[in-house]
């Protein structure tokens, strides 16, 4: 009888290929009316996947959305 490999639990980006690791951009998908996603820096000892509800700062207020995929890059780091 073969049994199916128990799933990784460890936040690890090589166990999990489809992870984002702290400092990479994630595209964030927020309610508001946006023309895309909002890109957003991953924090320090934390890993994201595609799925993954998020609370990111948007100006002077905090706004929750979900990790799309890999960011655009497009947004002044400053």
């Amino acid at each position: 009888m073969q049994t199916a490999a128990p799933t990784p639990r460890r936040h690890d980006v090589a166990v999990q290929p489809d992870a984002f690791a702290a400092g990479a951009l994630v595209a964030v998908l927020l309610p508001l009316p946006l023309a895309g996603p909002y890109d957003y820096r991953v924090p320090p000892d934390v890993v994201l996947r595609p799925g993954d509800v998020v609370t990111v700062p948007l100006g002077r207020r905090q706004e929750r959305g979900v990790v799309w995929g890999p960011g655009a890059g497009t947004v002044d780091p400053a």
